[in-house]
C-alpha cells in the first residue's frame, strides 16, 4: 500500500526496509525516514547542536571539556581551529583538518552545486557574531541534510523544535 510521509517519523518506521539500507517510501524526496546500515535515521530527523563547537567570524572554536562550558561564550576554555571554515554557503567541497581536532570538519571550500560536491551536503552560515553549530538535518531538508550537513545559525541559546542536544561530541 501507500506510504504517508507523516506517518513514518516514527521508531520502527523502517521495519518493512528488507535490507539494511533503505526507506520505506524513496530514497531521494527527503521525505521519509531512513536505515542505514542497519541504523533508523542516523542524524535522527533533527539538527543536533554540537556542544564543544562555537563559530566567531567564520572561526570555530572547540571546548576540549564541557566542565568548562559557560553559557555559550567563549572563552579561553575555547581553541580555534588552525583553519577558517568557508567565508560561501554552497555544497560542501573540501573539509578542514586539525589533528588537534579530528571530530570537526568543517568546509573550507565549497561547490556551486551538489554533482559537484565531494560530500554532497550542504554548508550554511550567518556571517557574524558568535554562533552555535548544528549538523545533520530537519526533515523538510531534503538531500540538503545529511550527516554532515553543517548549519552555523542561532545562539548557543537558541532552541528549535527540530533541533535536539548532541551530548557526544560527534
Amino acid at each position: 500500500g501507500a506510504v504517508n510521509a507523516e506517518d513514518v517519523f516514527d521508531s520502527g518506521a523502517c521495519d518493512a526496509v528488507a535490507s539494511s539500507s533503505g526507506s520505506p517510501g524513496d530514497n531521494t524526496s527527503g521525505r521519509f525516514p531512513c536505515i542505514w546500515r542497519g541504523c533508523e535515521n542516523p542524524w535522527g530527523n533533527t539538527f543536533r547542536f554540537r556542544w564543544n563547537v562555537l563559530i566567531s567570524d567564520r572561526v570555530p572554536h572547540v571546548l576540549g571539556n564541557i566542565r568548562d562550558y559557560k553559557r555559550g561564550e567563549i572563552t579561553d576554555a575555547y581553541k580555534p581551529l588552525k583553519y577558517k571554515q568557508s567565508a560561501r554557503d554552497g555544497w560542501a567541497d573540501v573539509m578542514g583538518d586539525d589533528p588537534e581536532f579530528p571530530d570537526v570538519a568543517l568546509p573550507v571550500s565549497v561547490a556551486e552545486s551538489y554533482e559537484e560536491s565531494s560530500f554532497g551536503t550542504y554548508f550554511w552560515q550567518w556571517a557574524r557574531g558568535v554562533y552555535a553549530l548544528r549538523v545533520g538535518g530537519a526533515v523538510n531538508y531534503g538531500r540538503d541534510a545529511g550527516a554532515r550537513y553543517c548549519y552555523v545559525d542561532g545562539a548557543p541559546s537558541s532552541s528549535y523544535w527540530y533541533c535536539c542536544a548532541a551530548l557526544s561530541p560527534a
